[in-house]
């Protein structure tokens, strides 16, 4: 049965929650004490402890950049219309059990940059209605299962920037909607089978900044509704065939700055909607036959700052047009970029000159040939069997 939401959000917290994507550490501020309309500000003022004169109908409680160390039992229980609460930017070690009894209203919680290790189960269910978690920039190793049920409309979770090094199948159980999960900037491994199993309305998943070696197979499996991965700059060696296949939404995959070497049949399956594949920063030197041929929604392949030499015209025989690809570094002196005998390229050429391939730069040729000045013959002469078909691809 469909769920819809009926809460009236103000303005200021629609505004919060379009821009806020992750605190920009800057230098302190000057002490900002206040109260108006509902908002009570004590932000950058050396507490020590939360203030026990915050007014009862405040809405917004800004308590950003103290040096409060713990969130005691039921301190913000006389606050039953509070909406936001920041606590960003101080020294919080302690969140007690019963830290948010009686805000039961809030929709944005802020604990970024504080010194969080352990997240324990039940801290949050009380916050049933709330939209925003940030955790970032915390100390966090420990996850307890469940850490999160109660939180029954949930949207966002940021737990990004944090000593994590594993990820439990049973930290996301009973957060139904969450769209945006931020799990880079760890030192996370391993992803244990069915750690996403119910976030059916995953949008966005980042995991990039962390020490994953091997993508599984099944690990994606229940992201049905996810647009957008992120696994870039880990140490990515393997993806077992099919690990992405029942991605029948995502549309980028950035794959980007990791160990992958070679790119086998079967690694895409599944990604009928994918538009966006980076693949830059690997040591790629072989592209099996057919490891493509299933992107039929494929808009752009970035591929530069590997060690690639040729590409086979069949690679890209089933994909549509027209397509950008991105095969060199737009430095063409960089060191890491693709080396190319361009003389096995005329295909490439002749489909840059129709523009059904929109080249990003110009290849560097080692055969002594130059790019720009590439003499081919006709398409037949340097199109193997059918390939020639690709400018006249019905898409």
């Amino acid at each position: 049965m469909a769920i819809s939401l009926t809460f009236q959000v103000p303005a200021a917290l629609l505004l919060f929650l379009l821009e806020v994507k992750d605190v920009k550490m800057g230098n302190p501020k000057q002490c900002k004490t206040g109260y108006n309309y509902r908002y009570f500000v004590a932000s950058h003022c050396n507490l020590q402890t939360v203030p026990s004169d915050i007014p009862a109908d405040a809405e917004y409680v800004d308590l950003k950049g103290n040096q409060i160390t713990s969130i005691p039992n039921k301190v913000f229980r006389n606050l039953s219309q509070l909406w936001i609460l920041l606590l960003w930017q101080n020294k919080i070690s302690v969140l007690e059990q019963e830290a948010f009894i009686g805000i039961n209203d809030l929709q944005v919680l802020e604990l970024t940059a504080n010194k969080l290790e352990w997240i324990k189960y039940g801290i949050f269910n009380h916050l049933k209605i709330c939209l925003f978690l940030s955790l970032a920039h915390n100390n966090i190793s420990f996850v307890d299962n469940n850490a999160f049920s109660g939180m029954n409309y949930l949207e966002k979770l940021y737990l990004n920037n944090n000593n994590l090094t594993a990820i439990g199948n049973r930290w996301f159980a009973g957060v139904w909607f969450i769209h945006t999960l931020l799990l880079n900037n760890n030192g996370i491994t391993h992803i244990e089978q069915g750690s996403f199993s119910g976030l059916k309305r995953l949008n966005e998943l980042h995991l990039s900044f962390n020490r994953i070696t091997v993508i599984e197979m099944g690990v994606f499996n229940h992201l049905v509704s996810c647009v957008k991965i992120y696994i870039d700059h880990n140490y990515i060696f393997h993806a077992e065939t099919n690990a992405h296949m029942s991605m029948k939404s995502l549309e980028l995959l950035h794959l980007g700055e990791n160990r992958i070497y070679i790119i086998k049949y079967g690694y895409f399956t599944g990604l009928n909607n994918l538009k966006t594949l980076n693949l830059t920063g690997n040591c790629i030197s072989v592209i099996e036959k057919g490891s493509f041929d299933s992107l039929y929604s494929i808009r752009a392949i970035l591929l530069h700052h590997n060690k690639l030499t040729t590409l086979s015209p069949r690679l890209f025989a089933n994909l549509p047009r027209p397509i950008n690809l991105t095969i060199t570094h737009p430095n063409r002196t960089h060191p890491s970029t693709n080396l190319w005998a361009c003389s096995s390229l005329c295909w490439l050429k002749y489909e840059q000159f129709h523009q059904t391939i929109v080249l990003e730069g110009s290849p560097a040729c080692t055969d002594g040939d130059d790019w720009n000045l590439l003499l081919c013959g006709s398409p037949g002469e340097h199109l193997c069997g059918g390939a020639f078909l690709l400018i006249l691809h019905p898409f």
